[in-house]
């Protein structure tokens, strides 16, 4: 921010044109953010309605919710959260088959697996054959349900495994020479296509602008003193 001086060195005024250049943009990247962060909720939901059928792989921004694996049958369970779908591959990484259950008006969508079967929830509970992905059943979601989903989530079904996941990727890393081999491969900018992002933005730029406009306030009134 840029003064002016009288000949006693008293600070007399403020040249307003750099803050209120400055003001304008943190303003333009409020909206910015805000926007990108309702785009992004967009991006993350998908449009299939048909729960009782398997689809083909899901392609999605989504970050990676959870991953489970079944070592009976070798399969990788990929769980979106934001998608409410699940893309299972097997152990070799190659793509087996999709569900995916209508997006609610609010909440999260949660599964696990228990005895060969798939639960997926989201105010109901739909039930698929963890192999095959054949439709089951759908009923109103149960407390018990909904604490199973809780607690395989904090469980770490991959615990014993070689197999890991981040926000991007699924892969499996031998442990004797650390080289890597990838189940879901997305390139690393997916992590930044968050709403979180958007709205942390939107935020930083708010607090920004209150901030600017007090020390103005408080800089003015000491030189009306």
């Amino acid at each position: 921010m840029a003064f002016e001086y009288n000949a006693d060195g008293r600070t007399i005024s403020i040249k307003s044109k750099f803050f209120r250049v400055l003001v304008l943009v943190l303003f333009i990247l409020f909206f910015i953010g805000i926007v990108f962060s309702i785009i992004v909720d967009g991006l993350y939901r998908n449009d299939i309605d048909d729960y009782s059928n398997t689809h083909e792989e899901l392609k999605t921004y989504a970050p990676i919710s959870n991953v489970a694996y079944e070592k009976d049958t070798e399969l990788i369970y990929v769980f979106y959260k934001e998608s409410n779908a699940v893309n299972v591959y097997n152990y070799s990484g190659n793509y087996e088959w999709s569900v995916s259950i209508p997006k609610q008006q609010n909440g999260e969508a949660s599964f696990y697996l228990e005895n060969g079967t798939l639960y997926l929830i989201w105010y109901d509970t739909y039930i698929y054959n963890a192999e095959s992905g054949a439709f089951i059943d759908k009923h109103e979601s149960t407390d018990e349900e909904c604490a199973k989903s809780k607690s395989f989530e904090e469980a770490n079904n991959l615990k014993n495994t070689d197999i890991d996941f981040n926000v991007v990727d699924v892969f499996v890393k031998n442990k004797d020479n650390g080289i890597v081999r990838y189940i879901v491969d997305r390139p690393e900018y997916y992590a930044l296509i968050n709403p979180f992002v958007g709205w942390a933005v939107g935020f930083i730029s708010a607090l920004l602008i209150a901030v600017i406009t007090i020390i103005k306030v408080i800089v003015q009134k000491s030189l009306d003193k």
